[in-house]
């Protein structure tokens, strides 16, 4: 896979997790905002219910019940049951039990209840009233807020699917943007040969990991350039000083064979060819000294140096060993350096 692949496909993936995070956080909030909502309504219809039947002694049953169908919305498979000190459901025309006496014992304890049975949402509050104790107990499908949750779950899918194509669609678009600059230098890189070792890549003028790999390329062509031109001239220098050598050695040994000659004349041209090869072999050492030099003045650095102190140490040395004698003038006044 090539970077520019890899950088879409890693600011996809962290760009896409990230909002399927945020998403998720706002679907849950939501849902907990809607069950928490839906929990105070249910709370509101056990405390209007508790108004309608136990405070309004003065109003028949069937008007109570006329004003809480007329007035109250009617919930989703809301039921609805007043318990006496009994635990026996009374006041609204439905006498069934529905809710166990564990359940309203519960209630009367704890003051108030709220609890998921299944997909049903239940309230309980315990009511004082000058008729007596009382537990309300209410329960209802909030099916408009599972209906809500479905179409922000599917709005929710598209906006994701959507986004993740947008951010796919513009990483790779900035990736290749990004990587413009690594494309050119590579096209640069594959126009250098044998034949043009003096072609540099182009550095701008920015701080990037890219300009520095451009410079350090720079550098590495300078020293190779400095390499092969260093072989070039061993080559040229070992070709030029060797073929003096060997063509007398050849020669003297062509005249030798020519016609039978006696052992001293044999000797003779042995000794020559003894006295070439050991000129051979001095070249050769020389030639490899000056290669090493070279390779040396390739890696060395500049630094200040006294002049007289080596001109002296040279004289010493020439002197010591060859017996010459170096006369060394002079010409810099008193206050310049040497």
């Amino acid at each position: 896979m090539k970077i520019k692949d890899r950088i879409a496909l890693y600011f996809t993936l962290i760009s896409t997790s990230m909002l399927f995070a945020v998403l998720c956080v706002i679907y849950f909030t939501f849902m907990k905002f809607l069950e928490a909502d839906f929990f105070e309504r249910l709370t509101d219809r056990t405390m209007v219910t508790a108004k309608l039947y136990l405070e309004a002694d003065e109003i028949s049953r069937d008007a109570l019940n006329d004003v809480r169908h007329k007035y109250l919305q009617k919930l989703n498979g809301e039921v609805t049951r007043i318990y006496d000190y009994k635990n026996r459901a009374t006041f609204i025309g439905d006498s069934a039990q529905y809710w166990s006496k564990a359940t309203i014992e519960k209630v009367r304890k704890n003051k108030r209840l709220k609890y998921t049975d299944g997909e049903r949402q239940v309230v309980g509050i315990y009511y004082k009233d000058n008729q007596g104790d009382f537990v309300i107990l209410a329960s209802a499908t909030d099916q408009g807020s599972h209906d809500r949750l479905v179409k922000l779950l599917r709005i929710m899918i598209f906006v994701f699917v959507l986004i993740s194509l947008i951010v796919l669609l513009l990483s790779r678009w900035i990736a290749e943007k990004m990587l413009k600059p690594l494309k050119k230098f590579m096209t640069e890189v594959k126009q250098i040969g044998l034949e043009n070792m003096e072609f540099r890549v182009e550095e701008s003028d920015t701080k990037d990991e890219i300009n520095l790999i451009a410079k350090n390329f720079n550098h590495l062509m300078n020293e190779l350039e400095q390499a092969f031109i260093l072989q070039k001239t061993f080559v040229a220098n070992a070709s030029h000083e060797l073929r003096t050598p060997v063509t007398r050695m050849m020669m003297a040994a062509e005249l030798a064979l020519s016609k039978e000659r006696d052992v001293t004349a044999y000797q003779k041209v042995i000794h020559s060819i003894l006295d070439d090869a050991e000129k051979m072999d001095h070249i050769i050492t020389g030639l490899l000294a000056l290669a090493k030099m070279d390779m040396e003045l390739i890696n060395s650095q500049l630094f200040p140096i006294q002049l007289n102190s080596l001109l002296l140490k040279i004289q010493e040395e020439w002197q010591q060993q060859k017996n010459l004698k170096i006369e060394i003038i002079d010409n810099l006044k008193d206050d310049q350096p040497m």
